[in-house]
């Protein structure tokens, strides 16, 4: 094979150019076999890692390319060829084939994820620098961004940040026991009689949790707790490599620019970049995209609000901490980061012209984005995500309460409902199949027709005041004070692991009077549900 052209004689050089040569080819694992080779001798250097760490992100790429392209095929194909087509192997069922299945995809989706991250980790030189010649990434076989250009350590920050979500992500699914009976979603969700709404799919998620053959079913693994470790630090790494990000990029000489960059204009801060991003209006994956100009992006811009760099500040201090850190708020700490990728998302969808009108004064001004959201988020609600992560629990520890004495389709989660006061308090709060095996009658029904209007308000009551709760443990609530047609939720952890914090001075009137943030109840959740559905019922 003829090498590229060489920047010195030396092994180390030759085998580093043509690590580069393999990366803008887009052979990302040959690309990573030279680099692994190099760093066994020497394993402290950073251009290394940096290079080791963008061959692994494009790797991780063109592996989440051909897995969600698996999952359409799924999704829009024929269950029965798809139920059909698992063949076992020997001593093995089809559905030991399917979970096999499961693992392995997200094993070969961790590995790389993981890998890109733990490298560019590696890269703190504020000194360091990488170039390219000729670098597209490539997303469903389609060259997507120009990357080709002069690299330095705010750009490895940014690739960090970039990654470190999904890594995250991949590490709490590697936790989990993700074991369950395939074959039987498949056969109820594409069968002759497929479930019928969100009643038919919540019993599907029962009958899966009832499952005696898998008992383990969303649980962690054993030695899922050092997933689960990696997933915290990887969550405080993603936001303290943010603001490193951001600090670099700033600092760079004016006559200096990177592949990822901050901008000042006009006093706003944007995340630029700046004539790389090569999609076409028809090759958008044939969705109604539209462009900001008529062929290409040229320049995206992402603006980010003031209290961006104090919401990064918030999680890393608080995945800092094993539990009994600073808490964080919806407001204060997760809009600031999910309203400018939204509205850069958004203003890039063909929508009608008063909504695009809207996005387009928002997104001038996310800071007022954030702040107008904000309003229509009950208070009192606080986050210890950190606690969840050092408390051994699996995500089987946030789903309600659900029944396993019943028939094997009749099993449900445990619900009630606050009904109109006509209604039969006998029968009002139920606790069959969901929705409770009762929907609260409104003025629209037939057989209510006759009722007057008035009649149909409902009323406050306390609820959990019978046998199928007391069987798993569920607590009877008092009255909140909230009369509301959501359905009230009875968990067996209502703080979700240590996660949750209310205060309950918000929302309800205790009695004897009750402040101040303490772990949630099913009587604190409930209400805080109560009134953001109410918020959302009334904008609505």
């Amino acid at each position: 094979m003829a090498l590229p052209l060489l920047l010195s004689c030396s092994d180390a050089l030759t085998g580093k150019q043509l690590a580069v040569d393999y990366i803008e080819k887009n052979r990302y694992q040959e690309a990573a076999a030279v680099l692994d080779e190099l760093l066994a001798d020497k394993p402290d250097d950073q251009t290394l890692h940096y290079l080791a760490g963008i061959a692994a992100f494009g790797e991780s790429v063109d592996q989440i390319n051909f897995v969600t392209t698996l999952i359409l095929a799924i999704v829009f194909g024929d269950f029965d060829a798809i139920q059909g087509g698992l063949k076992p192997g020997a001593g093995k069922t089809e559905n030991d084939f399917a979970l096999a299945l499961i693992d392995h995809i997200v094993e070969y989706l961790r590995e790389p994820a993981t890998r890109a991250a733990d490298h560019l980790d590696r890269v703190r030189d504020a000194n360091v620098r990488l170039k390219f010649d000729d670098f597209q990434l490539r997303f469903w076989q389609t060259d997507f961004v120009e990357l080709s250009g002069v690299w330095d350590a705010a750009d490895a920050a940014f690739l960090q940040a970039s990654i470190e979500p999904l890594a995250a992500g991949l590490d709490i699914a590697a936790a989990h026991n993700l074991h369950t009976d395939v074959q039987l979603a498949i056969a109820r969700i594409g069968g002759p009689t497929p479930a019928a709404g969100i009643p038919g799919y919540a019993n599907i998620a029962v009958q899966l949790l009832n499952s005696a053959e898998y008992p383990d079913f969303l649980n962690l693994n054993p030695g899922g707790d050092v997933f689960m470790d990696g997933a915290r630090q990887r969550w405080g790494r993603f936001a303290t490599r943010w603001l490193e990000f951001i600090a670099l990029a700033e600092a760079r000489p004016k006559n200096a620019s990177g592949i990822f960059q901050v901008v000042n204009d006009g006093g706003k801060r944007l995340l630029r970049l700046e004539d790389r991003v090569r999609m076409s209006p028809d090759s958008y994956f044939d969705l109604s995209f539209r462009l900001v100009t008529d062929s290409t992006f040229q320049t995206f811009d992402l603006q980010m609000p003031e209290s961006f760099a104090l919401a990064l500040a918030g999680i890393a201090d608080n995945m800092a901490e094993l539990g009994g850190g600073p808490r964080l708020t919806l407001a204060t700490h997760v809009l600031p980061l999910a309203v400018p990728v939204a509205l850069a998302l958004l203003n890039h969808i063909s929508l009608s012209s008063t909504i695009e009108s809207a996005l387009s004064f928002i997104g001038k001004n996310p800071d007022a984005a954030v702040d107008v959201i904000a309003d229509f988020i009950p208070a009192g609600l606080e986050l210890d995500p950190a606690a969840w992560f050092a408390s051994g629990y699996g995500l089987r520890r946030f789903l309600p309460a659900h029944r396993s004495d019943l028939a094997a389709g009749d099993n449900n989660f445990l619900l009630e409902w606050e009904c109109p006061a006509f209604f039969s308090a006998a029968t009002a709060g139920t606790t069959g199949a969901f929705p409770g095996g009762l929907a609260c009658p409104d003025g629209e029904d037939e057989d209510f027709e006759n009722v007057p209007e008035d009649d149909f308000a409902l009323v406050d009551s306390g609820h959990f005041d019978g046998a199928a709760f007391a069987a798993v443990g569920i607590e009877p609530i008092a009255a909140d004070g909230l009369a509301t047609g959501w359905p009230i939720l009875a968990f067996g952890d209502p703080s979700w692991a240590g996660m949750l914090y209310f205060d309950g001075s918000e929302t309800i009137e205790f009695d004897p009077p009750a402040s101040g943030m303490r772990l949630a109840d099913n009587r604190t959740f409930n209400a805080w549900i109560a009134v953001l559905s109410d918020i959302v019922g009334s904008f609505l």
